[in-house]
């Protein structure tokens, strides 16, 4: 009897931590505001500022005055550029400002030292303001669908990058630099003009994700070996020949995808992978002699030719 009274009594306990765990969590629910003058009226109250397809063609000044804002949606505007008060947000993490009509960045963005997200995606920037550099705490940098023609080289400075996309430009050449970004996870530069990766690519030793289908590479650098936690790497429709020595030391790749290149072999070590769970050649002047080898070596690996 005594014993069940405990375990009542330690239900009821539980029961009442949860409901007050409860309560906790449903005070923490943030309130969402939809417009500068709802929010301007307890702005410093505001955490969550959405500005979604508002058809503004500028920001006002006025978003200077949340001094508490900590995201901020400016999607599917018709802007061109963002005022220079947006580096007066001292809290601000997260700011999306895809499918604007954005030109140029105010050098003041690199103010932002809370950053954490910056989606600029479907824009017209031709560069970004080097005064990205200081955005220290930035994990998520997207950029795609613009006009860039260079590699913007102030992301060498964001040491706690995690995801850059930078597909859809119009960049040619890519800078070393690399050897900065110890932390970045996915890196995608698909659908570019790019001609060659610089050796120091290699350095890039937490990446899981490389996308860099549609370019012009013709081959590849030979630190590619050292991506020692790649699991996916796309490298359709370029103009690739073959794949450097070292590939059997990417032991926790799974996915690679070369679709539409000019390979007309595979290097033996890549037929010592068998962890690889897809192996896409569809599009490549392979022989069948060659392709026969390649499933006798692989038997499975889901093979595309």
């Amino acid at each position: 009897m005594k014993k069940l009274f405990i375990s009542i009594l330690i239900a009821i306990s539980y029961l009442g931590v949860r409901a007050q765990n409860s309560n906790k969590q449903a005070a923490e629910v943030v309130k969402v505001y939809y417009s500068l003058v709802e929010g301007s009226k307890e702005a410093a109250k505001v955490k969550v500022l959405n500005l979604r397809q508002k058809n503004l063609q500028s920001l006002s000044d006025s978003i200077m005055l949340f001094q508490n804002l900590e995201m901020l949606n400016l999607m599917k505007n018709s802007l061109s550029t963002l005022p220079a008060t947006i580096g007066k947000l001292p809290k601000l993490k997260e700011l999306i400002a895809d499918q604007n009509k954005i030109q140029t960045l105010p050098f003041e963005i690199g103010r932002l030292n809370q950053l954490e997200v910056l989606q600029l995606k479907k824009n017209l920037l031709r560069s970004l303001p080097t005064s990205m550099v200081d955005l220290k705490k930035l994990k998520t940098l997207e950029v795609a669908n613009n006009k860039l023609e260079a590699f913007p080289t102030c992301i060498f400075g964001l040491k706690y990058l995690q995801t850059l996309n930078l597909s859809h430009n119009s960049i040619v050449r890519v800078e070393p630099g690399f050897a900065a970004l110890a932390a970045l996870r996915q890196l995608d530069i698909s659908f570019n003009s790019i001609t060659q990766l610089p050796d120091d690519l290699g350095k890039l030793v937490s990446l899981e994700v490389l996308l860099a289908e549609h370019n012009q590479l013709r081959e590849l650098p030979g630190s590619f070996e050292s991506l020692s936690n790649l699991t996916t790497l796309i490298l359709s429709d370029n103009l690739l020949e073959g794949l450097p020595s070292g590939f059997s030391k990417l032991t926790k790749l799974e996915t690679l995808v070369l679709t539409n290149n000019q390979i007309a072999t595979m290097p033996d070590e890549l037929l010592q992978m068998p962890h690889l769970k897809l192996l896409s050649l569809i599009g490549n002047p392979l022989p069948d002699e060659e392709v026969a080898r390649i499933r006798r070596a692989l038997p499975k690996t889901d093979i595309r030719f």
